[in-house]
């Protein structure tokens, strides 16, 4: 791949750079053209063989391993306890209490009911009642003429029966003045709070603590040493023999299949294109003739013109200066 693009740039390389020379030799010098082999690569189709690795399934026998319980017999040597009871007789000092009487004295609480006499305040109300003019409330008939206006007429007409006149029987008549407010006489309880203080007698408990003399039962803790039958028990050591079964896992080989995946090696015939290198004759324009050129271009041959040619076109890249008869000739290539 490397020399495949390696040699397509040098291909397009010198096409690029011998394509001024032929637009200038259009304008300014006769045509020269040069005839050179230039290397490309062809697409050419190939028939090869290739080999490529296939997956197959394979079943095989290996030796596995397994674990079975296997029962086993072993005999082992036991030492066996046994408890034996037996009475034996023991000193054994015990403590016993021995009651004993004596007198002592004790303070004992009593108690006993004391009177005494004690002065006591009370607040006594000496009061009186008296008689005074209040104003009254309104009566039944303002209530009654406050809920219908048809109890007003007979409120009215009560009032008039009163001496009351209320301007209906003459309008022209001034109404009669009558009483604003209405008062009552009632009772009321004036009070009067004075203190008196007179002597209450009581009674309370009081508690002493008066000297007892009274005999006690007292134990008093004494020693002594007694023989005892006990029942005691000791253990008997006893060697036997015995079986017993045991399991233990045993690892046992067999023979066992599983499928596998292997690779295969296959060869096969495919076609592939690949770039084969050709050389190519072909013509190129390069440096103009001498005559149409100054002195220092037109002196070189065929192929060192096309080479000067080239290293100028190189060398004019990038620069506004055109290469041309009229041109330096560092800028064409010329020495």
């Amino acid at each position: 791949m490397f020399k495949l693009s390696l040699g397509k740039c040098l291909s397009a390389g010198a096409l690029l750079a011998l394509a001024p020379f032929a637009a200038q030799a259009k304008d300014a010098c006769s045509p020269c053209t040069s005839t050179v082999k230039v290397l490309e690569y062809v697409p050419t189709q190939v028939q090869e063989k290739r080999c490529s690795y296939k997956t197959e399934q394979k079943v095989e026998s290996y030796t596995a391993y397994k674990y079975e319980t296997v029962s086993e017999v072993k005999t082992r040597q036991v030492t066996v306890y046994h408890k034996v009871t037996e009475q034996v007789v023991e000193p054994r000092t015990v403590t016993v209490k021995v009651p004993v009487w004596e007198e002592r004295t004790e303070l004992v609480k009593k108690t006993r009911i004391e009177h005494y006499t004690e002065n006591v305040t009370k607040c006594v109300d000496k009061g009186h009642w008296e008689t005074q003019t209040v104003a009254a409330g309104p009566s039944i008939l303002d209530h009654l003429s406050s809920l219908k206006p048809s109890f007003g007429h007979l409120h009215s007409k009560i009032a008039s029966d009163n001496g009351c006149s209320t301007g209906c029987d003459n309008p022209c008549a001034a109404p009669a003045p009558c009483p604003t407010v209405r008062t009552k006489c009632v009772k009321v309880w004036v009070p009067n709070l004075v203190q008196e203080s007179h002597p209450v007698c009581k009674t309370r408990h009081v508690t002493e603590c008066v000297p007892v003399t009274k005999k006690v039962c007292s134990y008093k803790c004494e020693t002594k040493v007694e023989q005892v039958t006990v029942c005691k028990t000791k253990c008997v050591p006893e060697t036997k023999t015995e079986s017993y079964t045991v399991c233990k896992k045993v690892c046992v080989p067999y023979q066992a299949t599983r499928t596998v995946c292997v690779k295969v090696p296959v060869e096969e015939t495919v076609t592939v294109t690949k770039c084969i290198p050709t050389w190519v004759e072909k013509q190129v324009a390069v440096a103009p003739a001498v005559s149409a050129c100054d002195a220092g271009c037109g002196s070189a041959s065929g192929i060192k013109s096309f080479f000067a040619g080239l290293k100028g076109k190189l060398h004019s890249i990038g620069s506004s200066t055109a290469c041309g008869c009229a041109a330096p000739t560092t800028s064409c290539g010329c020495k």
